[in-house]
């Protein structure tokens, strides 16, 4: 696959597959552009179980969601772009948020301006509890406004749910959030139960991801005209 060399990491993620990783040129010669999935991450900032750090959420399912594209292998086609992180004021547990129609009006214009090489297949792969709703609407608008297909992926669907307000005590993810933060921070091989229940997760991401990708893009007739 054409890569660009030397070029500085936005997030962690399975790097043949990071938008970032090409120049336009790549995207202009796309064969089949309405084929190709695109999956936005949305990360809080927020402090979760009180002593986890505040970045808590991007890590774990960055982490994840890499080992779901690995185990997906070369299809679908897919890229992940730059994880949105300018999020919305939805709590008190959140944190670096800005106004939320702001947040808004950012997300949307992003899944714009990627929409421009003719992609139309977006996910929005949500970590936060508290921006559930807010991806919901930010879905449903971009399908109305910008034509574009779009699938909500919120990562307490795969079974790693940061609301204690709503998860079964002996669901608690928190041990598994600290064991796959003190675990990935030395950079070597998950193991043990944390490796066993990461697993679990990406298998459920892995397999979301292909009943996505098993969906037909939307027909011409279909599309509202404006």
């Amino acid at each position: 696959m054409e890569t660009k060399e030397n070029i500085t990491t936005l997030a962690a993620g399975d790097a043949d597959h990071q938008w970032w990783n090409y120049p336009w040129t790549h995207f202009v010669r796309l064969e089949k552009p309405e084929e190709v999935l695109c999956v936005q991450p949305v990360h809080g900032w927020a402090a979760w179980a009180g002593d986890l750090p505040l970045d808590a959420e991007e890590v774990v399912a960055s982490a994840v969601m890499e080992e779901a594209s690995r185990r997906l292998g070369a299809t679908p086609p897919r890229f992940f772009m730059p994880p949105f992180r300018h999020t919305p004021v939805v709590g008190p547990e959140a944190a670096f948020s800005i106004d939320p129609e702001d947040a808004f009006q950012v997300l949307l214009e992003t899944l714009r301006s990627a929409a421009l090489c003719g992609v139309r297949r977006f996910i929005l792969f949500n970590s936060s509890p508290l921006l559930e709703d807010w991806v919901d609407i930010a879905a449903r608008d971009s399908r109305i406004d910008f034509d574009l297909q779009m699938f909500c992926l919120n990562l307490s669907g795969a079974g790693l749910d940061f609301d204690a307000d709503r998860r079964k005590p002996e669901s608690d993810p928190t041990p598994l959030v600290k064991g796959i933060l003190e675990q990935t921070a030395g950079g070597a091989p998950l193991c043990g139960w944390v490796a066993e229940k990461f697993s679990s997760v990406a298998d459920s991401l892995a397999s979301i991801l292909r009943e996505i990708a098993a969906h037909p893009p939307l027909p011409e007739n279909l599309r509202p005209q404006y």
